[in-house]
């Protein structure tokens, strides 16, 4: 729930924007191309500021049991061991 609502508002959001001013500048012939730019580029900018929280997320869930207390005991052992870069692991791939 943590990363599927902030998620969610960023995409459709940016979405509806983003499909708004293609429109706006290919005019209503390129309905298909507005909306997969649009659909990219909402799903870009969903991923950018919420992916710690998934990398987070599944490091909680793929550790020992007892490993970590909470959210906030990941990240802060996590970037103390590895470096705040670690929130980003993968983020290539994903976007």
């Amino acid at each position: 729930m943590a990363r599927e609502i902030p998620q969610m508002g960023l995409y459709f959001l940016t979405y509806e924007a983003v499909k708004e001013r293609t429109l706006n500048t290919v005019g209503d012939n390129n309905k298909a191309l507005a909306t997969a730019f649009a659909g990219g580029c909402a799903g870009v900018l969903q991923w950018a500021p919420t992916y710690p929280l998934d990398v987070l997320k599944t490091r909680v869930q793929a550790a020992a049991p007892g490993t970590y207390r909470n959210l906030w005991h990941c990240a802060a052992d996590s970037v103390r061991t590895e470096g705040v870069q670690v929130l980003w692991r993968g983020v290539g791939v994903a976007l």
